[in-house]
C-alpha cells in the first residue's frame, strides 16, 4: 500500500508498505521543481557563456577600432565600412529567413503558397 506524505513543504515523498520511501519530486519554496531548476542552471550557463564570448568579441573589437586604430585613416574607414556591410548583410538575411519561414508554414498549413521565386 503506497501513500503520499510530506515530511516538510519542500519535499514530497512516497511511502510504500514496508515504510520505504523514495523522492517523488523536490520543490523550492517558489514551487519551482528540481527539474525546472536543472533547465534554469543550463539556460544560466548557456547564457553566461554567449554573453562572455559576445563581449569578447565586441569588446576586442572596439577596443582596436577606438584605440590603436588612428581616427580617420583608410584602415578606420574601411573598419566602419565593412561594420555597415555587415550590418546590411544580416538585415538581408534576416528578410530572407522571415520569407522562407513565412512560405514553409503555407506549405505546412496546407494552403497554396503564393508565387515562390527561385
Amino acid at each position: 500500500m503506497k501513500k503520499k506524505s510530506s515530511i516538510n513543504a519542500d519535499e514530497s515523498i512516497v511511502l510504500d508498505g514496508q515504510g520505504d520511501a523514495a523522492i517523488v519530486s523536490v520543490e523550492d519554496s517558489d514551487g519551482v521543481t528540481v527539474e525546472e531548476e536543472k533547465v534554469s542552471i543550463v539556460s544560466q550557463a548557456v547564457y553566461k557563456t554567449v554573453y562572455a564570448v559576445s563581449f569578447g568579441v565586441v569588446f576586442s573589437s572596439l577596443l582596436v577600432s577606438k584605440l590603436i586604430v588612428p581616427q580617420n585613416s583608410i584602415i578606420a574607414k574601411a573598419l566602419h565600412d565593412g561594420t555597415v556591410a555587415a550590418q546590411k548583410a544580416v538585415e538581408e538575411k534576416e528578410l530572407l529567413f522571415a520569407e522562407v519561414a513565412e512560405q514553409t508554414a503555407e506549405i505546412l498549413s496546407g494552403e497554396e503558397p503564393a508565387a515562390v521565386a527561385l
